[in-house]
């Protein structure tokens, strides 16, 4: 008797290891994961590791600013650069990916090694940001949103921000490209800084 309990144990253990994903109903964790923390270490800025916990989440309208019709999939093809790289099929799987999100925030277990930050610790860089102290020293963070892949997964997009409090902030939606195990920025747009 002790054994079926242990052996059912085991399977559902095994299930929810198998299929148990946090980020993305289409895209597995350890993929999304991997890709936000070489991005903070290679691509956007060296030796990031503070993150806001909040994932920005992909909005229609905040992506579609100049067109409210637009999908994101439409979007994403008016960008001349995108035409080049993405199909039709591609298209449809990253406006999937753009529903499929399950949370709202990043797992700090994921993110070893990393500081997670709530809204109290955005606040907390605004602040200092307004001190008169004109350093960017350990007064930033990023946001990210999920990276939307394409059908091979070797081309991504993804919205990020960069904020240094009042100081400075870079916020853009950019295109990426698997090279040699790295992801390389190809383009950017819906890009400003202050």
């Amino acid at each position: 008797m002790r054994l079926k309990y242990l052996l059912i144990l085991l399977l559902v253990f095994c299930f929810c290891e198998a299929f148990g994903q946090t980020y993305s109903s289409v895209i597995s964790d350890k993929e999304i994961v991997g890709f936000v923390k070489q991005l903070s270490h290679d691509t956007i800025a060296k030796g990031l590791y503070k993150i806001d916990r909040e994932i920005w989440e992909w909005d229609e309208e905040q992506f579609a600013s100049s067109d409210n019709n637009l999908g994101i999939d439409k979007v994403i093809a008016r960008v001349d650069s995108c035409k080049k790289y993405l199909s039709k099929n591609d298209l449809e799987f990253m406006k999937l990916q753009s529903e499929s999100q399950l949370t709202k925030t990043w797992n700090s277990a994921d993110f070893e090694g990393y500081l997670l930050i709530s809204e109290q610790g955005k606040d907390e860089i605004y602040t200092k940001s307004r001190s008169g102290k004109r350093t960017i020293k350990n007064n930033y963070f990023s946001a990210f949103s999920l990276p939307l892949f394409n059908k091979e997964k070797n081309i991504a997009i993804l919205r990020y921000d960069w904020s240094a409090g009042f100081m400075f902030a870079n916020q853009c939606t950019c295109l990426l490209k698997l090279n040699n195990g790295k992801w390389k920025i190809i383009k950017k747009w819906d890009q400003f800084s202050e």
